[in-house]
């Protein structure tokens, strides 16, 4: 999947967890109960190994509580559950979290924790819930354009494309094209995933055009220059463009053999 991980989105915009004012909220020393059920689990479960620093993570919240005298819900928590294929309490705890950066008007953690249910509706397989919250977002951090807005953009695009929309989803790739050639960022990601998406369809000309104008953009890493030669290679030879297909399969053998030869 295209784009930064939810998680990586959180720690961007706090590294520390969700600051929350409202009365909503959990008290601290629930915080600290729930930590507590769940180190067991995270002890031995296989399935959450990034989280074997969890209980040092967890005296260190409520140190954190007890020294502020502040309502907190982190973060990790819900991220703890959904590891744990608890999805439905992680996504109880996205509510929470949203409601309470709502009532603090934030809207930046509340996009992100909108962002954090819609991974666990993916994981869970329900799209079109996934598309709802992911909307949400959107409409939250259209106001202020920037890295969020082109994850939502990017999120929305995949979605669609495992529902095989492929034509909305295309429309959220041109609309994510747009927005980071706005910002002055490279994008060949983006036109490359355009170029599948139009293969997908047989429309190999647009395919072509897409895949042409990431490999204008990208000088390294050699494999993925070879991956797009053998793409273009591909639609050429669907095309019936022989030439054009053998000498592309030629740039991407040469570019695999000349890192063979120095690995």
């Amino acid at each position: 999947q295209r784009g930064i991980s939810a998680v990586a989105v959180a720690a961007s915009f706090s590294l520390k967890p969700f600051a929350v004012h409202s009365a909503n909220t959990f008290p601290a020393h629930s915080v600290f109960t729930d930590c507590e059920k769940l180190l067991g689990e995270i002890r031995s479960s296989e399935r959450v190994r990034p989280f074997r620093r969890v209980p040092s993570a967890a005296q260190a919240i409520w140190h954190d509580l007890g020294d502020r005298g502040e309502n907190r819900v982190p973060g990790w928590l819900a991220v703890t559950y959904r590891a744990l294929g608890r999805y439905e309490e992680a996504l109880a705890q996205w509510e929470r979290d949203r409601a309470s950066a709502r009532a603090a008007g934030d809207p930046d953690s509340e996009a992100v924790a909108l962002l954090q249910m819609a991974d666990t509706y993916d994981q869970m397989e329900q799209r079109h819930q996934q598309i709802d919250v992911l909307k949400q977002a959107l409409a939250i951090s259209s106001k202020r354009p920037g890295d969020m807005q082109r994850i939502l953009l990017g999120r929305l695009a995949d979605t669609y494309s495992k529902l095989r929309d492929y034509s909305t989803a295309l429309d959220y790739m041109r609309r994510e094209l747009a927005l980071v050639r706005s910002q002055g960022v490279p994008s060949p990601d983006i036109l490359q995933a355009m170029g599948s998406l139009y293969d997908t369809l047989g429309d190999y000309r647009k395919a072509l055009d897409y895949n042409l104008q990431a490999l204008a953009l990208i000088q390294a890493p050699a494999p993925k220059r070879a991956a797009l030669f053998d793409a273009i290679a591909s639609l050429h030879a669907r095309r019936s463009e022989y030439a054009k297909a053998l000498d592309n399969y030629n740039q991407a053998l040469a570019i695999y053999l000349s890192k063979h030869a120095t690995a």
